[in-house]
C-alpha cells in the first residue's frame, strides 16, 4: 500500500493531491485549489487525475478556492468524475461573513453553480449537500482510507471582531524585524495572540486522514482552539497521551495567529508541511513564532524534527520579504531540525 501526499505550488495558497493505492484500487482526494494566479499548475495536475473520490474546499479564502471554481466553471462536465464534494457554503453552515463581500459571493456563487449544473444535468448525480462539521467520519474500504473532521463547528464563528484593525495592523515588515531580532527560545514560550477576526477561517474545514500507513492532520486555515477542543474531548487525548500524527500541515500557511503550544503539546508529531510563498495577503507567512513553537517548547526540544516548505526560502519566500530563521539557526545541531525546501511529495 502507498500512501502519497502531492503537494502542489499554489502560490500563497493550499492545494493538494492526496493518493492512496492497494491491490490495483486507487483513491484520490483534492484539497483546496490555490488562487487564480496559480490556476495553470493546478489544471495541469488535476486534469491527470481520472477520478477524484472527494473534493474538498476548507473555506472561501481565495487561495483556497479559486483554482477549483475556474477548473470546474472552464468544463463543467468535470464534476462527473468527482465522487464527492465537501464544502459548506453560505446556507449550509452559518458563517458571519460580516463584510467580506468577497468570500460570501464566491460560496453563494458556487452554491448556485452546483444547483444550475444540477438542474441541467439530473444524471451526473453530483454529491455535495452533506454538512462538514466536527465529527463528520467517512470511512473507504478498499484502498482503506479512513477520514474523521475535527473542525468547524457551528459555534466557530465572528471571533474577535473588535481586535481585528488592531491585529492585522501588527502583521508588518517591522514585525517581522521585531520577531527576528529575538531568540526562537523566548519566541517558543510567548503567549499566542488572540486571533484577527477570521471570520472565513473559522469556518475552515480541518480534518485527521488515516490509512494503513500513513496519517494526516490537514488543517485548512482552522483555528488552534477548535482544533484542540475536539481533539481533547471528543478523541480524549491529553499532553500525557497524545494524538500520534506523521504529518501536520500547519494551519494558516504557518501563521502565528492559528497555533498556540496547547495544540501542539497534544499532537505528536516530527514532520510539519508549510505551504506557501510568503506573498499576497499572506505576507511575512510563516511566522517566526510558529517555527519558535514547534522547536523550542520544553518537551519537543529533544524530538528531532523536519520542517517541509513547498517553496525555497531563500528564492521565491525571499522575494516577498519573508523571514522566519537564520541561516545560524539552520545550520545549529542543537535545534535538532532540518529544513527541507520545495518539497513536492509526502
Amino acid at each position: 500500500m502507498a500512501t502519497k501526499l502531492h503537494v502542489l505550488k499554489a502560490m500563497e495558497g493550499d492545494a493538494f493531491i492526496l493518493t492512496v493505492e492497494e491491490n490495483g484500487n486507487k483513491f484520490n482526494m483534492v484539497i483546496d485549489g490555490g488562487p487564480l494566479d496559480a490556476y495553470h499548475e493546478i489544471s495541469v495536475k488535476l486534469n491527470q487525475l481520472d477520478h477524484i473520490d472527494i473534493l474538498v474546499i476548507t473555506h472561501f479564502d481565495r487561495d483556497h478556492y479559486e483554482g477549483i471554481i475556474e477548473w470546474l466553471k472552464e468544463d463543467p462536465s468535470r464534476l462527473q468524475k468527482i465522487g464527492k464534494i465537501w464544502v459548506n457554503c453560505v446556507g449550509v453552515i452559518p458563517v458571519d461573513l460580516g463584510n467580506e463581500v468577497s468570500a460570501y459571493s464566491n460560496s453563494h456563487f458556487f452554491k448556485e453553480f452546483l444547483e444550475g449544473v444540477e438542474q441541467n444535468h439530473p444524471d451526473w448525480n453530483i454529491d455535495w449537500k452533506q454538512e462538514i462539521i466536527a465529527g463528520y467520519k467517512y470511512t473507504n474500504q478498499n484502498p482503506f482510507v479512513e477520514i474523521e473532521i475535527i473542525a468547524p463547528t457551528n459555534e466557530s464563528k465572528g471571533i474577535f471582531e473588535q481586535e481585528y484593525e488592531k491585529q492585522y495592523l501588527a502583521i508588518s515588515a517591522q514585525g517581522v524585524k521585531d520577531q527576528m531580532s529575538r531568540s526562537l527560545k523566548e519566541l517558543a514560550d510567548d503567549e499566542t495572540l488572540k486571533p484577527a477576526y477570521q471570520k472565513v477561517n473559522n469556518s475552515s474545514i480541518a480534518m485527521i486522514i488515516r490509512t494503513n500507513d500513513k496519517s494526516l492532520l490537514m488543517t485548512g486555515d482552522c483555528m488552534a482552539t477548535d482544533m484542540y477542543n475536539y481533539i481533547t474531548q471528543k478523541l480524549n487525548k491529553s499532553k500525557e497521551d497524545p494524538l500520534s500524527i506523521d504529518i501536520m500541515k500547519l494551519s494558516h500557511h504557518g501563521s502565528r495567529y492559528n497555533i498556540n503550544n496547547d495544540l501542539l503539546d497534544i499532537v505528536d508529531c516530527d514532520k510539519y508541511l508549510i505551504t506557501t510563498n510568503g506573498g499576497a495577503g499572506n505576507a511575512n507567512h510563516p511566522d517566526r513564532q510558529t517555527i519558535a513553537k514547534i522547536l523550542k517548547r520544553e518537551g519537543r526540544r529533544d524530538k528531532h524534527i523536519e520542517i517541509c516548505l513547498n517553496y525555497s526560502r531563500k528564492d521565491e519566500m525571499a522575494s516577498h520579504g519573508t523571514k522566519f530563521l537564520t541561516d545560524d539557526e539552520i545550520s545549529d545541531k542543537n535545534n535538532n531540525f532540518d529544513l527541507i525546501e520545495n518539497i513536492e511529495w509526502l
